[in-house]
């Protein structure tokens, strides 16, 4: 089971340095809090620094698979690690994170791919096939697989710095398609930057909607 340790982002709402951006404030915890641990999984916990490293060596491994600002990443494993550290490195990149829900099958994957035209997807070996023959089929539709590995194995490194407009999108969610195909939403990160305020109670008086995750993280 993943927990946070300590609420992922702790920063001065008065502070001048904070914008708008979610990412930022995530940078910020980073900079700022370097030795707090911030992140335990299973397999290993990680301190803001540790995670700030981790999450460089991750971008670095988009940005050599042609991920650059705007561009979508989908998540198709069952690797809820490897989900969580590639959302938070397409997010501070300033790319889009669809987390895709690994029992979909194939045909529900040339759906989703022809509609979200993914840059890259991260995907591990029960998924690999699937993606490589919708990207066969569909030339054009999936512009590269990382496998998990690379994402959970990647050396740390700096994280570069991009500037990222609060308005522009974090991720998003597809719906469950009960009354039809399934839609998209994307999440701007100034909404993002709402839930996470309202969540460790940094501005009185908001409250956040946040949509259910069974369809994502495959619950039955």
């Amino acid at each position: 089971m993943t927990k946070f340790l300590t609420p992922l982002l702790t920063v001065n709402p008065g502070d001048a340095a904070m914008s708008d951006a979610y990412a930022d404030l995530l940078r910020h915890s980073m900079d700022q809090h370097a030795t707090r641990p911030a992140i335990t999984f299973a397999e290993e916990s990680l301190t803001y620094g540790d995670l700030a490293g981790r999450l460089g060596g991750i971008i670095g491994e988009f940005e050599r698979s042609g991920v650059g600002p705007g561009d979508v990443v989908a998540m198709y494993t069952a690797d809820k690690r490897a989900i969580l550290l590639a959302d938070l490195a397409a997010m501070l990149m300033g790319a889009i994170a669809l987390p895709l829900n690994n029992r979909f099958t194939e045909p529900e994957m040339q759906y989703y791919m022809e509609d979200a035209q993914p840059a890259l997807v991260v995907t591990d070996e029960a998924g690999r096939d699937t993606i490589q023959s919708v990207a066969d089929q569909q030339p054009g539709d999936v512009g590269g697989l990382v496998d998990v590995a690379a994402v959970l194995d990647a050396a740390p490194a700096r994280l570069p710095e991009v500037e990222i407009a609060p308005g522009a999108p974090a991720f998003m969610l597809y719906s469950s398609g009960t009354t039809g195909r399934p839609k998209v939403l994307p999440h701007p990160r100034a909404v993002f930057r709402l839930a996470h305020d309202a969540a460790v109670g940094l501005r009185d008086g908001c409250g956040a909607d946040l949509p259910p995750t069974a369809h994502v993280a495959g619950a039955g």
